[in-house]
């Protein structure tokens, strides 16, 4: 027998070993993690409207624009990849779970995928090479390049189950990824910082880490301010500045995000907000071209701001309406979610 928190397969007869067991979700947890999802959509809005990199020297404004940004949005990604792999975990230690995985990403990834690629063809002209995404540059358009990592994740997620059910060769594994977030430049195909979430998700399934403490909260709050502060007075101008602002932020938010569910039908549409918005910024990017407005400077800080409430409140009626009166083309186009 195993011990506890431990689970014994067997299989055509013999013991095949014993194997930590993923916890289950509580109902705290889940309906952080729902919240978290639906917040982590906004700041992918938010993030897309506010503008390009750019580092801010000039009013009290312009810093906090480059600290909306170029911090706190960045959170929302990583955040995905961690959820992705930690869901995907809980079947890390079912017979025959890697098949009936891939089946079940064909409809949730694979077909939105195309057919986003589809959309993105009309909307931009692009070619079908480009647009697909058979390179390592990104797909068009271009924030679809999530899907296609989650799906290269998932085929090569044997691997991530090997290493995160043992302790010692998870925390190697998570250690070497971190490492080499800081080495490597981020990229849209496979990020590292982004690998180093999703299995950093599946091993904190197996090996969870408690936050609920007060003095761990406390910690975890001052450490994550501080290097949010850091690296905010550097403006990013150091090297792994891309990696400590993302998780930092992420941790942040993690503690302060409240574990009351926000209504289903709000947080059931983190996705297809997500695939939606890009659409409804080229509408309004092309007035905004026309209007004159064309620098994202403090100046024009209302501007988008307006912008990213009439994206985000856009996206989300539509999203509403296609899951609510379309509820099959939703299925097709959120890849059932």
């Amino acid at each position: 027998m195993g011990n506890a928190g431990e689970t014994v397969f067997f299989r055509q007869g013999s013991l095949e070993g014993v194997v930590r067991k993923p916890v289950e979700i509580s109902e705290a947890l889940s309906a952080k993690m729902a919240n978290m999802s639906f917040f982590a959509s906004m700041l992918v809005v938010l993030m897309h409207a506010v503008g390009k990199d750019e580092i801010a020297t000039g009013s009290s404004v312009e810093v906090f624009v480059h600290w909306v940004r170029n911090v706190l949005t960045y959170s929302a990604v990583p955040y995905f990849f961690l959820a992705s792999g930690f869901f995907l975990a809980r079947h890390f230690v079912e017979i025959g779970w890697w098949k009936i995985e891939l089946n079940k990403r064909v409809r949730s990834l694979l077909v939105p995928y195309l057919i986003w690629v589809a959309i993105g063809i009309v909307f931009a002209n692009e070619n079908l090479i480009t647009s697909i995404g058979l390179t390592f540059a990104p797909p068009k358009p271009t924030h679809i390049w999530f899907l296609r990592a989650l799906m290269i994740l998932v085929l090569i997620s044997p691997v991530v189950a090997l290493a995160v059910r043992k302790w010692s060769l998870g925390v190697l594994c998570l250690c070497s990824l971190l490492a080499a977030s800081f080495i490597f430049e981020q990229n849209h195909f496979l990020p590292w910082l982004g690998v180093f979430c999703f299995v950093f998700g599946g091993f904190i399934r197996f090996y969870p880490i408690a936050l609920d403490k007060t003095a761990t909260r406390i910690t975890l709050i001052i450490i994550a301010l501080l290097a949010l502060s850091l690296t905010l007075l550097s403006q990013l101008n150091v090297r792994g500045g891309g990696v400590v602002v993302p998780l930092a932020a992420l941790l942040t938010l993690w503690i302060i995000m409240p574990a009351i569910r926000l209504p289903k039908m709000l947080t059931s549409l983190a996705f297809p907000i997500y695939l939606i918005h890009p659409f409804i910024y080229f509408g309004l990017f092309k007035g905004e071209a026309l209007l004159g407005f064309k620098n994202y400077s403090g100046s024009h800080l209302s501007v988008h701001l307006l912008f990213f409430i009439m994206a985000f409140g856009v996206s989300l009626l539509i999203g509403l309406v296609l899951k609510r009166y379309f509820p099959r083309i939703a299925s097709l186009v959120f890849g059932g979610r």
